[in-house]
């Protein structure tokens, strides 16, 4: 999906000089697609992902990305939906602790 849509956005954005993807491995995707238009990660378009899974620290370049704290995300999301079932709590909105992890794609 995310070399598709990397694909579309080449075709119909000349400007375009940075991608941030909903996932890290859209973004991999993305990656592929500029390389095989001939274009370079970071000098001609940046590409972020989200997830921080580990396939980022091993492509070419290392991916920037937003990597979340899994187990704090299973465990909140765990105690909201049990609390929703066992006592017809209301859902609720939460933040999750997040990191930027540097890499080499912006």
């Amino acid at each position: 999906g995310g070399y598709a849509a990397a694909e579309h956005l080449l075709a119909h954005c000349p400007g375009l000089t940075a991608i941030f993807a909903m996932s890290d491995l859209m973004a991999v995707g993305a990656i592929r697609a500029i390389q095989d238009h001939g274009l370079r990660v970071p000098q001609d378009i940046a590409v972020a992902g989200y997830d921080g899974i580990a396939l980022g620290r091993y492509t070419v370049p290392r991916l920037t990305t937003i990597r979340q704290n899994t187990t704090v995300l299973a465990e909140r999301a765990a105690d909201i939906l049990l609390r929703c079932i066992e006592e017809n709590a209301p859902a609720r909105h939460e933040t999750v602790p997040f990191e930027l992890v540097e890499g080499e794609s912006i």
